[in-house]
């Protein structure tokens, strides 16, 4: 497979995606080269598709980051996302829409609809966080010092058995790091 040209994008400052097909390369803020990804943009909505190895074990509707590059397959390595005080750089970036066994290859994208999940105690068009647990999410914002706030969704279905949640962290409005204790 060829390609006749090359998107240069930014990925500490910004991270950007190339037409469907579309090979694009992968520059940290210090210019190096990261490594190539194929671009995904289909049916006029945005949702990225990244092939990733994974940084240990993740599960079916795990909020990820990029934490990583593995040389030897050229694509990023992603692992659990956490608000987790102790490090709140770790905010989720993409969701995995299937299982993905530690050290294989896989796909993340940037909105992903859970279904089956127990919504029961909340109501349509509630906010969901990242939560401190690894991977997971919260209907309530963590409040520890040092905790990164992200709503990474919304509950589009209240039912104790077959409740809805559209994750979206790629499109995370804004994440703050809270500073009570």
């Amino acid at each position: 497979m060829s390609y006749s040209h090359w998107k240069k994008i930014s990925f500490i400052k910004s991270l950007a995606f190339g037409k469907k097909g579309e090979e694009v390369e992968l520059i940290d803020a210090d210019g190096n080269l990261l490594g190539n990804m194929i671009g995904n943009i289909s049916g006029g909505q945005v949702n990225p598709t990244v092939e990733c190895v994974a940084d240990g074990t993740i599960s079916k509707g795990d909020l990820v980051y990029p934490s990583g590059f593995n040389t030897a397959s050229g694509k990023l390595t992603m692992a659990k996302a956490e608000a987790n005080g102790s490090n709140p750089s770790r905010v989720a970036w993409f969701v995995a829409p299937e299982d993905i066994a530690d050290t294989e290859q896989g796909i993340v994208v940037g909105i992903f609809e859970l279904t089956g999940v127990d919504t029961d105690s909340e109501s349509v068009g509630d906010p969901v966080y990242l939560s401190n647990t690894a991977g997971e999410w919260t209907d309530t914002a963590p409040s520890g010092g040092g905790e990164a706030i992200q709503q990474v969704g919304v509950v589009t279905v209240s039912d104790s058995s077959e409740g809805k949640v559209i994750l979206m962290p790629f499109y995370s409005k804004s994440i703050s790091v809270n500073t009570g204790t």
